[in-house]
């Protein structure tokens, strides 16, 4: 009798997971955690990138049609721009994308115009993206810069 409480004794003593294992557990988790964590950071990274990219094309579609419709570029992208006939930027497009609350770099000549962002990251740039534009500007159009112009 004595010997099956002690073996029922040292059964209910072995059911814990001793410090070491713990231990262990706990740096995989940690491990797991930073790897998971640096991933995300660049996955937002690019879609920022992407945000700006998008934002992009959008307001070039909207110069397009101010062109198409007024046979000039506005001066600026703003949505209270007079371009003509009485007529705005806002007629075009509701809402001009920003970064975060920022206009993206925009040079107009009325005949040609370039518009201008900066990525957080080069690889991101599109191949698309102008490096020699056709109207002088202030700064670089080099990676990590996109610009595009007047088709």
């Amino acid at each position: 009798m004595k010997k099956e409480l002690f073996k029922n004794k040292f059964l209910i003593i072995n059911k814990g997971f001793t410090l070491i294992e713990l231990l262990v557990v706990i740096a995989i988790i940690g491990i797991l955690t930073a790897i998971v964590s640096a991933n995300l950071a660049s996955s937002k990274s690019r879609a920022r990138d992407v945000k700006k990219i998008s934002d992009i094309a959008q307001i070039q579609l909207t110069l397009e049609f101010v062109f198409d419709r007024c046979n000039s570029y506005p001066t600026a992208t703003t949505e209270s721009t007079q371009i003509c006939n009485g007529m705005t930027v806002g007629t075009f497009i509701s809402k001009t994308p920003t970064n975060n609350g920022v206009p993206y770099d925009y040079f107009s000549t009325g005949n040609d115009y370039l518009l201008r962002a900066l990525l957080e990251n080069a690889g991101n740039v599109p191949s698309e993206s102008v490096t020699s534009p056709t109207i002088p500007i202030s700064g670089v159009c080099t990676p990590p810069y996109y610009c595009v112009q007047s088709k």
